[in-house]
């Protein structure tokens, strides 16, 4: 008796790319994103920008081939492959992410989205979170450049002229 075959992944999103393929789909791409929300480092260090392809090479075999993996419904596929899913999922929960988007306490407008593309928000919120605190300090030094503090001063006389070293 030969084991029943896993269907190849065939990505995550139907051919028109603007919904899921199946539950099965839906359920493997949320299985693989709480698993990079609970990485030690948060899913920036995973799924963020110049890491994805990190995470996914080091943890390919065991999305495939454990019991428990979160492509274990499907025969196995190369980083490249999978990386490129993923990609295309995030872009059109991006898109589900952005449109509407208010501040609407009620979450009314939300209530539409699909559980997997909620599923990438703390990757979409992390994100911004991040690059507004590496904007906050890129202006907190370039405010305290152009103010003259950290900047080393050389005396130059009894009287206190002060003569900035670039």
């Amino acid at each position: 008796m030969s084991a029943r075959r896993r269907p190849a992944i065939a990505g995550f999103l139907n051919t028109s790319k603007t919904a899921i393929c199946s539950p099965v789909h839906a359920h493997a791409l949320i299985s693989l994103l709480d698993l990079a929300r609970a990485h030690e480092d948060g899913i920036i260090a995973t799924l963020g920008h110049n890491n994805k392809k990190t995470w996914i090479t080091s943890n390919l075999e065991r999305f495939f081939r454990e019991p428990d993996g979160p492509l274990c419904a499907f025969a196995p596929a190369s980083v490249q492959v999978v990386q490129r899913h993923v990609a295309s999922a995030q872009t059109l929960a991006k898109a589900y992410h952005s449109r509407d988007h208010s501040n609407d306490p009620t979450g009314a407008d939300q209530e539409d989205v699909p559980a997997w593309a909620r599923a990438f928000y703390s990757l979409f919120e992390d994100t911004v979170s991040a690059n507004s605190e590496a904007v906050r300090t890129e202006n907190r030094q370039t405010v305290a450049s152009l103010t003259g503090r950290n900047m080393q001063i050389e005396r130059q006389s009894i009287i206190g002229y002060a003569t900035i070293i670039l």
